[in-house]
């Protein structure tokens, strides 16, 4: 799957001012994908930028109906503290999801770094939102990305 698969990783928290434009670069970025063959594209599940991601995928796919979208989240329950209208999101990605992997049986302190581990492993391709001063998960699975030789395209900070 790797070579015609693209995985999502981003920030948690982007501004309200930000939105449109985090969108519309993702809307851009996932056609480029399209254009070289990538038609699979794995969401991590996290609020912020992996929702959005996942969105812009089940919306393309209306035009698109190769598209197929793989939801690797963490643990089950891992949600269990968001707010009620993130948890409606999620709930409506999965079940547009082509298919749901749940990482790790149940919460554990690496089980957000083993699902990250996953995506990398299970994608030649990264679509990132990654501010470089910033630090945690995004970092991380920028980092292993490189190391696994995926490619990868920072929408925070190259033009689109």
């Amino acid at each position: 799957m790797r070579e015609s698969a693209c995985f999502f990783t981003g920030h948690r928290l982007i501004a309200e001012a930000q939105l449109n434009t985090v969108r519309s670069a993702l809307s851009c970025a996932v056609m480029d994908m399209i254009n070289i063959g990538v038609y699979e594209f794995i969401a991590g599940g996290a609020v912020g930028f992996d929702m959005i991601a996942a969105e812009t995928v089940v919306q393309l796919r209306n035009d698109y109906n190769q598209l197929r979208l793989l939801l690797y989240l963490p643990c089950g329950g891992y949600n269990r503290h968001w707010r009620a209208e993130d948890k409606q999101r999620m709930k409506k990605l999965i079940i547009a999801a082509d298919e749901v992997r749940y990482i790790s049986a149940e919460y554990d302190e690496q089980c957000m770094k083993r699902r990250n581990a996953a995506m990398v492993r299970d994608a030649a391709h990264c679509i990132a939102w990654h501010s470089r001063h910033c630090r945690g998960g995004t970092t991380q699975t920028v980092s292993m990305a490189k190391k696994a030789g995926c490619s990868i395209r920072n929408l925070a900070i190259e033009p689109w």
